[in-house]
């Protein structure tokens, strides 16, 4: 699961950048997320590319400096929204029809 999440993850990265990004470089992934973390606008949209991409929601304290430094907070965070998720969905309700 973390590697099909590491791979949306990639390609939802690159379509911030202008340039097509080499992820067996640790340094590239890394460089692309410190850039998009430079431009407040951009990590906002980022967020929120996230969120859709994995139909989570982050609380506010899950995004942070930390959150843009490393790509394994980064997968750490989307689990923890994955499982909120799954744990919510049992909680509510069956809707009647």
């Amino acid at each position: 699961m973390r590697g099909d999440i590491k791979k949306r993850l990639y390609e939802l990265i690159e379509t911030f950048g202008d340039q097509p990004l080499d992820f067996s470089v640790e340094g590239d992934v890394r460089r692309m997320l410190h850039i998009i973390l430079s431009e407040s606008m951009q990590a906002m949209e980022f967020v929120i590319a996230l969120e859709e991409e994995f139909e989570i929601e982050f609380d506010d304290e899950d995004i942070s400096i930390e959150f843009f430094l490393d790509l394994d907070h980064i997968v750490l965070s989307v689990l923890k929204g994955l499982e909120q998720k799954e744990a919510d969905d049992l909680v509510q309700p069956s809707a009647v029809i």
